[in-house]
Order: C-alpha cells, then structure tokens, then sequence
C-alpha cells in the first residue's frame, strides 16, 4: 500500500473529515469545508496553519516553508519513507484538532499519542 492509501485511510476515518480533489491537484482533506492538508501524488503532503505554528514546525524541523506561499503557516512535508507517513499523519492530526478545536481529538482516531503538541 502507498504513502497515499494509508494517509487516505487513517485520515479518511476521522469524525467529519471528507475527501476530494486539491485544489491544485492531489487529494485533499477538509473538516466542514475547510482543508486541513492535501497531498501531492503521495510523495509531498501540504498544510495551512496560522503563522507562528507554521514557523514553529519549520523552526523544530517538522516541516518545510512551503515551496510558493513561505511566511504565510502554509508548510510541506516530502514523504520519502515509512517515518514520514508517521509525521505526516501526526501533521494532519495537528491541523484536524485545529480545525475541530477539541485538543486531542485525533488521538484516539489514530491508536497513538500526539507526535506534535498544538499547545
């Protein structure tokens, strides 16, 4: 199973989450309307998050500035291996709790505790 299928089914069974085309191609994932990360062919998974969080994960090497809209919470993450499906699953997971507003919302969705503290 691809990078793309196992994000798909984890993020795909969260409470409220639908799935759809990106906006500039890929898959996206959205919680009532609103995009919480979208992927690239399976190998580059992208976020929207306020500014200091953005920075934040940049800063603690989590993420990349993303690659057209930097200094914007946008990031990027390549997913080159088996540990980057982890984090990016822990990314979305970040961006759901966000976009919900229920802290650890994911967690039980997921089967482990948080990798990213939005707090």
């Amino acid at each position: 199973m691809d990078a793309t299928e196992q994000i798909r089914q984890v993020v795909g069974a969260w409470p409220d989450v639908t799935e759809g085309p990106a906006r500039f191609g890929g898959v996206g994932f959205r919680v009532n309307g609103q995009e919480i990360g979208h992927l690239h062919a399976g190998i580059v998974a992208d976020f929207r998050f306020p500014a200091a969080i953005g920075a934040l994960l940049v800063r603690e090497g989590k993420a990349r500035p993303h690659h057209t809209v930097r200094d914007s919470g946008a990031v990027s993450l390549p997913i080159h291996d088996r540990d980057a499906i982890a984090d990016a699953l822990a990314l979305f997971c970040l961006a759901y709790d966000l976009a919900v507003a229920s802290r650890g919302a994911c967690d039980h969705a997921t089967g482990g505790e948080r990798q990213i503290d939005n707090g």
